[in-house]
């Protein structure tokens, strides 16, 4: 579940709990039949039941949400400096001179950023529609 859907949950969740609270704190200080509040009152628990089973499971799948994403790209995992800079280059990423118009990327076989140096072929290929130029 996103962030957003949840906050959005949660949020909705402290919005029931404020009106009936109020609604039954209202009934029992007013003047009204016994069966109007009984009704009122036990809709009142079934919505705030509801809510406190919306906010477990928002939570729960909140958790299960970020435990997910950090399984799926572990650290170890991720591009490196010097392979991160090797593709720019690859997908022809253009840098501006001082005239104003760009300039083609150098077309080279090896990149050095940072100490490290990664050879062309280490590197996955451009999805296709991506060309250098």
């Amino acid at each position: 579940m996103s962030r957003r859907a949840s906050l959005l949950l949660r949020a909705s969740v402290i919005w029931t709990f404020w009106v009936w609270v109020v609604l039954v704190r209202n009934m029992i200080v007013g003047n009204f039949a016994g069966s109007f509040k009984l009704v009122h009152i036990a809709l009142a628990v079934v919505s705030l039941a509801f809510a406190v089973v919306t906010w477990h499971i928002t939570s729960t799948s909140r958790r299960f949400t970020r435990e997910v994403e950090r399984e799926r790209r572990p650290r170890g995992e991720r591009m490196s400096p010097a392979q991160l800079a090797l593709g720019v280059v690859r997908l022809g990423m253009r840098k501006r001179t001082g005239r104003g118009s760009p300039e083609p990327a150098a077309q080279v076989d090896q990149v050095q950023v940072d100490q490290v140096q990664v050879d062309q072929a280490q590197l996955p290929v451009p999805a296709p529609g991506l060309s250098p130029d």
